[in-house]
């Protein structure tokens, strides 16, 4: 018969595997109404409509200089360029609130599907705070 001890061990294993931690519960539940959600969404939905304008509005002032509207077209329009037609759904896939190269002022991560009908691309953008603004630090164009 096992001892009391490894029958709490065991016991506490299965705790452990069954009860998700707060980022798989994140990218579970619904991931667009999340801050970092909710801009990588706006961000993505921007580049879709051709609005750079606005994409660009969304970047923290350092990623900007980087990223002017026409180098987001052009980023942009590469990534697609193997397909044909325009997107067609923009979907926010999953957010992280804790991840390895996080920054303090970080907000969250978030990867965002572009996809169309022969095409299936993604943005993944890291959201920070800059004067009570969410904004985006970083990019990362194009499916892993």
């Amino acid at each position: 018969m096992p001892s009391s001890r490894w029958i709490k061990v065991a016991v506490g294993v299965a705790l452990v595997l069954t009860v998700p931690s707060a980022c798989v519960i994140r990218s579970c539940a619904v991931p667009h109404r999340t801050a970092q959600g909710e801009v990588g969404l706006l961000f993505a939905q921007a580049l879709v409509a051709g609005d750079f304008k606005g994409a660009h509005r969304l970047l923290e002032p350092g990623l900007g200089t980087q990223f002017t509207p026409a180098k987001l077209e052009t980023t942009y329009r590469d990534m697609i360029s193997y397909g044909d037609g325009p997107a067609r759904e923009v979907r926010v896939m999953a957010v992280l609130d804790y991840w390895p190269a996080r920054q303090p002022s970080d907000v969250g991560w978030v990867y965002v599907a572009i996809s169309g009908d022969s095409f299936s691309e993604a943005v993944t953008v890291t959201v920070t705070e800059v004067g009570g603004l969410k904004l985006i630090r970083e990019i990362e164009w194009g499916r892993p």
